[in-house]
């Protein structure tokens, strides 16, 4: 009897040690949270730059706390980055590059929120950004190779000229991207204008491309199994080596038949993932 007691004794000292240990792990945290967005509001942009590698610090060590951080990262670029027509950035500032740099690594889905902004230029290798929300946001000549896109949202309506993207007032361009061997998977792609973009060796399963302005973009080897390509303006592209099994080609500028000729192969199956 007195070792079951001294037993039980031990095992709630335990528990409750360890109840203490995280109430003081969370206290630590919730103070850590507070600094960072003290910092992250600061009017000195070298003091907002060190609050935004203290919430990316934050995101990495708290999944509960990662969600709230991605969303204000976010809502950060799309303040410095706000959508006009036509967009007149040059180049990545030094703050929108860390704000970009932290969530392309924190992998917080569809909390990561750049729809409505003007990202050209933007270049981040290896970003992680499944089923991120890009909607409307312009990224001409981006460099995302290797990135993982899958599930996220590209698309856009057409308002205008698909050759002269500067004249509608909305719309996904990925005009020039580099995308090579990108992993897009089931993201929603309708209506993007992806004219000279290069997706060669690009993992495109089940991506929804209807409508989509891909003249002269390279498709070299790219997955396009169970792709939908209705509507889509495939002119110039090259589609050598590229997979085009259960690929729809509906009303697209080219027949299968065509893609064929061009060196696409009718092989491959595709295969339904999880994705968010």
């Amino acid at each position: 009897m007195t070792a079951v007691v001294a037993l039980l004794f031990t095992g709630l000292s335990l528990r409750e040690t360890q109840r203490q240990s995280e109430i003081a792990e969370r206290g630590q945290m919730t103070d850590r949270f507070s600094r960072a967005v003290d910092h992250f509001g600061s009017g000195d942009v070298l003091i907002r730059l060190g609050g935004i590698q203290e919430l990316h610090s934050i995101a990495r060590d708290s999944e509960r706390d990662l969600p709230a951080i991605a969303a204000m990262l976010s809502a950060a670029v799309r303040k410095l980055r706000s959508f006009e027509a036509p967009c007149q950035y040059k180049r990545i500032d030094m703050e929108t590059k860390a704000l970009l740099d932290a969530l392309a690594t924190v992998d917080a889905g569809a909390s990561v929120d750049l729809s409505n902004s003007c990202l050209h230029l933007m270049s981040v290798r290896h970003a992680r950004l499944r089923c991120a929300q890009l909607q409307f946001s312009r990224l001409n000549a981006a460099i995302l190779t290797d990135a993982d896109l899958t599930g996220a949202d590209l698309s856009s309506v057409h308002l205008g000229a698909p050759d002269q993207p500067d004249t509608h007032p909305v719309g996904a361009t990925l005009t020039g991207a580099r995308l090579v061997s990108a992993r897009m998977g089931r993201a929603r792609l309708t209506h993007a204008l992806l004219q000279k973009a290069d997706l060669s060796n690009a993992d495109l399963r089940g991506a929804d491309l209807t409508g989509a302005y891909l003249k002269g973009a390279k498709l070299r080897g790219t997955n396009l199994t169970g792709t939908v390509l209705s509507g889509a303006d495939l002119s110039d592209t090259d589609l050598a080596g590229a997979f085009i099994k259960d690929a729809d080609f509906r009303n697209a500028s080219i027949t299968r038949e065509s893609a064929i000729r061009s060196g696409a192969v009718d092989t491959d199956t595709y295969k339904q993932t999880t994705i968010c």
